[in-house]
């Protein structure tokens, strides 16, 4: 219950999160997960069933079991704790939510979609089916995929995988040169790359720049 026309008014709530914070929180805990967190906060909420609130006689479990006695019963389909927003698949088969591109198989591409943002994954659907799931991002400008969604392009060109190959040396070319080349005077020091999506290059090139340090790959002059 809360006062009429005061919407920051909500009862308990706040004394209940200061008393959460202050005897199940602190320290600060550590785990694995949410769902290990979650569980460690149930341990040390049922541990205090046995204790006495304010004047009551009752224990907290006996005064919660009369509660439970009196509720109704939970609904058949259970709420879904998450942020709905209408996206659109790019050409590239990307939808973007809250700054990163995550993948859709490649038969979505330009296409309306709905993307579900759950706390540690990320759902998208087009026209009520499904189409994708991934492990939610926290960070910006990150490309997230699913390498099963491209089967549909390998299915298109099935000699495209037997030409596939592990990247085992990098080409050093001149610059400037026939293959890289300023954009313009006024940028002389911009290049580009071709239309390979910002974040996926940007992760491409982290990778292969930390198997160069490891030494995995080795660097080939060029000058054509």
């Amino acid at each position: 219950m809360k006062a009429p026309g005061k919407g920051n008014d909500k009862g308990k709530v706040e004394g209940l999160v200061k008393y959460a914070r202050a005897n199940f929180m602190t320290p600060i805990p550590v785990a694995a997960s949410f769902e290990a967190f979650n569980a460690l906060l149930s341990e040390r909420c049922r541990a205090r069933q046995s204790e006495h609130a304010a004047r009551h006689a009752e224990t907290i479990g006996a005064r919660l079991a009369a509660d439970i006695a009196t509720m109704r019963e939970l609904p058949a389909v259970p709420l879904e704790p998450y942020e709905k927003r209408v996206a659109r698949v790019s050409s590239t088969a990307l939808v973007r939510y809250r700054g990163n591109d995550y993948l859709t198989p490649t038969a979505y591409g330009v296409q309306e979609a709905m993307v579900k943002g759950f706390v540690e994954e990320v759902v998208i659907l087009c026209r009520g089916e499904e189409i994708a799931q991934h492990g939610r991002c926290y960070g910006q400008g990150v490309f997230v995929y699913d390498s099963l969604h491209y089967l549909a392009l390998l299915e298109m060109k099935p000699n495209a995988l037997h030409q596939a190959a592990a990247v085992s040396e990098v080409n050093r070319f001149i610059w400037p040169g026939p293959d890289l080349r300023a954009v313009s005077r006024d940028e002389p020091e911009r290049f580009e790359y071709g239309l390979l999506p910002p974040s996926l290059f940007r992760q491409i090139r982290e990778r292969f720049m930390a198997a160069a340090a490891a030494q995995r790959v080795s660097i080939v002059p060029r000058d054509e």
